[in-house]
């Protein structure tokens, strides 16, 4: 599979950690039913003691390590089971709950050279992040194609946005052209974040580069006949997108106090980082399909 960031790789977990472990010794279960008085005054007891031990010394470790489990149930102990688990066990459950839908089948486009069939009644499957959340669902979908997942059938896209380098040249080429060609990074003009780390044989991610400049002009490069990721420019002191640039001077009057604030306050590199840039490119940039040196395909989004 070739080198990977293990930070974000073990952060995820297992994804062959499917079984859940016993909840911890730390739940209380308080019996009324055919239980003494004696049984039940110890039972308050033990419950107003717990709660006092949460108040005053468990309380900092649960707002320095905040973990939200409503949306698995107040009884799973999700601090022993692998994130990735978690997540595909969730995303498996929702895949297979019944749909109203006709199941007649449809063509899905999914990128360059083809497209994909799906019924209309099966659940596709869209993966996204932003910055380091987009190094997640770069691994996220790794572990999918390591583990042969049963969520695979239902891919249909990874889009990330501003994500750092997660892997080398190797475990880029690991995504075959089905898959990579329904991978979409982005890159908003000298965002420092997608360059780094520049070091340790850190390369571009799989899939397609979208390249977006300030402007908001919008340029894909797919990966090329060996599957081999385009990799981002340096960053270019030409290319400015903060204040000494005439097309950010352009939409100053539409920018927020606190945004302007921040390019006055932060590098360009740093301010090319914000969702915004890639809100703003998306919504209202031009589109060019590219091939190498052949362009493919040119039109204007509203």
């Amino acid at each position: 599979m070739g080198y990977v960031h293990q930070g974000f790789w073990d952060a995820m977990g297992d994804p062959t950690a499917h079984t859940s472990t016993p909840a911890s010794d730390t739940t209380l279960h308080i019996e009324l039913s055919g239980a003494s008085v004696y049984r039940t005054l110890i039972s308050a007891v033990q419950a107003v003691h717990k709660v006092v031990s949460f108040l005053t010394l468990n309380m900092w470790q649960h707002v320095a390590d905040p973990i939200d489990s409503g949306w698995m149930g107040h009884d799973t102990d999700i601090r022993s089971q692998a994130m990735y688990a978690q997540a595909e066990n969730w995303i498996i459950e929702l895949c297979n709950r019944p749909s109203s839908t006709a199941t007649e089948t449809h063509s899905l486009p999914m990128g360059l050279g083809g497209h994909q069939n799906f019924s209309l009644g099966q659940k596709r499957l869209y993966i996204t992040g932003h910055s380091l959340g987009g190094a997640l669902a770069t691994i996220f979908l790794a572990k999918m194609v390591q583990s042969d997942s049963p969520l695979l059938p239902h891919f249909a896209g990874l889009y990330t946005y501003g994500q750092p380098r997660v892997g080398d040249e190797t475990f880029s080429r690991i995504f075959h052209s089905n898959l990579s060609r329904k991978i979409f990074h982005h890159v908003y003009n000298n965002d420092i974040v997608p360059r780094v780390p520049g070091w340790d044989g850190y390369s571009t991610p799989p899939g397609t580069l979208v390249f977006i400049t300030a402007d908001y002009t919008i340029t894909l490069y797919p990966p090329n006949a060996n599957n081999e990721p385009v990799c981002v420019r340096p960053i270019s002191f030409l290319h400015l997108s903060g204040l000494l640039n005439k097309h950010v001077i352009r939409r100053l009057g539409k920018e927020s106090v606190l945004k302007i604030l921040f390019r006055v306050i932060f590098p360009f590199f740093i301010n090319d980082h914000f969702p915004s840039g890639y809100c703003g490119g998306l919504r209202k940039g031009t589109i060019h399909w590219t091939h190498g040196d052949e362009e493919l395909l040119t039109f204007t989004k509203g």
